[in-house]
């Protein structure tokens, strides 16, 4: 992988150029060499390519309000993990949000011993240079010597970790990152956030036990301080934690009773959008085991209560993207109700609303994988009902952008969970519309679930998932049923 910051020396071509180079010292035939592009079409390409990013850089650093060297280091890692090019200015921006978060969490003044201020600017100081090593290991040494005055320093050491966490999260390494964000809930158990934070980020890795684990954390830790949307939020995280175990009847009692106090905060300040959005969101997660259960009526009825919310918040700001992508879920949400119900016209219109919004959003931010992921689920949608009316071309033309998609977010974050999930669904729909490549498409959907499973990270409500794929490889792949 090329550094995208700094073009090679004269002495080291560019692969292409060494490749070739080689093929003729093989004995490679010399037109080979000529139908490809020759050095200095290369190098120039790559300047271009150069200059580009870094005037996406220097311009978000100018927009942020952040240096430009903590920026070239994230840069730098998404070189290293081959991030596509569309996803770069995305990935800039969240990390220099992150960095002023970062900043102003350094720079708060607390009242602590001065050493540990005099620490903090140090590591500020070397996230502005974009020396991450360097502004996490000086953190280290804050979490370290707050150690030595546990009692009376074990929310500082807390708050370094927390801060740690995030800058691993910031270089992928989720690993130290979860074992910080354990570390940090272990020293301030009354902070829900910190073992919400470590629930998302197990859950993100497939480890459903432990993410319910931290939500459940999450969840005393709201009870003992007595705030009730923090307590929403935990009893929302462990209801998504339980549809993923299959626990459906559990998840549905967790689902209403956070319901049941979002419905009497938004009733006690009705002008409060926060309030009413996650209220939306109950409506929203109720639904959905509704559906699950069979109960359409009832699905559909909530996911219109969450849509009349998302509707009257579009409405006070249109300019919300976030309250725009609501609206686009909810007509995602009402659309499978009418496909289960057969009502595939209504159902299609549902769809193609929801996907208006979702395109609009993904063209305004490219870089913003949660908004290209609302973007395939929305095709896949509309291709689902394709079939059921027939279309296969045109259903082939939804599934196969809708993978594209998929592909690219699965490449850009491979230890996403989801994300490769989601590429499992993409290739079996594509194996029902393209019969002939049915197999290949089967083979690597069974491979990705194979090896989700090998590391712990198929949901219990997939299990059933690498049968299945083997049992449709075995009808698709006539060698596979002689064998059988």
């Amino acid at each position: 992988m090329w550094d995208w910051l700094r073009p090679r020396p004269r002495s080291s071509p560019p692969p292409s150029v060494s490749a070739t180079r080689g093929g003729i010292a093989a004995g490679g035939n010399i037109n080979n060499v000529q139908l490809g592009l020759d050095e200095r079409e290369v190098e120039r390409r790559h300047r271009e390519q150069m200059d580009g990013q870094e005037r996406i850089l220097q311009a978000i650093a100018r927009e942020k309000g952040v240096e430009e060297a903590p920026l070239r280091a994230v840069l730098a890692k998404l070189g290293q993990i081959g991030a596509p090019l569309a996803e770069i200015p995305g990935r800039l921006n969240e990390a220099a949000d992150e960095l002023l978060r970062l900043r102003a969490d350094l720079a708060r003044l607390r009242n602590d011993r001065p050493e540990f201020a005099a620490i903090r600017a140090r590591a500020s100081a070397f996230l502005d240079k974009g020396e991450f090593d360097l502004a996490r290991a000086e953190l280290r040494k804050g979490r370290e010597a707050a150690r030595e005055l546990r009692k009376e320093y074990a929310l500082a050491e807390a708050g370094f970790l927390l801060d740690e966490a995030r800058i691993e999260k910031l270089q992928l390494h989720y690993d130290d990152a979860c074992a910080k964000l354990e570390e940090a809930a272990t020293l301030n158990p009354d902070d829900p956030w910190i073992a919400i934070e470590l629930g998302d980020l197990w859950t993100l890795r497939g480890s459903l036990d432990r993410a319910k684990q931290a939500y459940l954390a999450a969840e005393q830790a709201a009870r003992r301080s007595g705030d009730p949307r923090d307590l929403s939020v935990s009893l929302e995280k462990i209801g998504d934690v339980l549809v993923d175990q299959g626990n459906l009847p559990e998840a549905l009692k967790s689902f209403r009773d956070g319901l049941d106090i979002r419905d009497a905060l938004a009733k006690a300040d009705p002008g409060n959008a926060g309030w009413r959005r996650d209220l939306y969101v109950s409506y929203i997660k109720i639904g959905d085991v509704l559906v699950a259960q069979g109960n359409l009526p009832e699905a559909l009825k909530s996911f219109r209560e969450g849509l009349d919310i998302a509707v009257a918040l579009a409405k006070a700001d249109p300019g919300n993207a976030g309250w725009r992508r609501d609206l686009s879920v909810s007509f995602n949400k009402i659309g499978g109700v009418l496909v289960a119900q057969g009502n595939l016209p209504e159902a299609l219109k549902s769809f193609r609303d929801g996907l208006e919004i979702a395109v609009a959003l993904a063209k305004a931010d490219p870089g913003n994988a949660e908004w290209r992921r609302d973007l395939s689920v929305s095709l896949e949608k509309i291709g689902d009902v394709l079939v059921a009316q027939g279309n296969l071309s045109d259903a082939l033309i939804r599934f196969r952008d809708s993978l594209d998609i998929r592909d690219a977010l699965a490449k850009a974050d491979p230890g996403n969970a989801e994300w490769r999930r989601d590429l499992i669904v993409s290739c079996v729909k594509m194996a029902t519309v393209e019969p002939a490549q049915a197999s290949a498409y089967l083979s690597r959907a069974l491979q990705i679930a194979a090896e989700m499973q090998d590391r712990g990270q198929l949901a219990p409500r997939d299990a059933w998932m690498v049968a299945d794929l083997s049992s449709r490889l075995a009808e698709a792949d006539p060698a596979a049923r002689a064998e059988r």
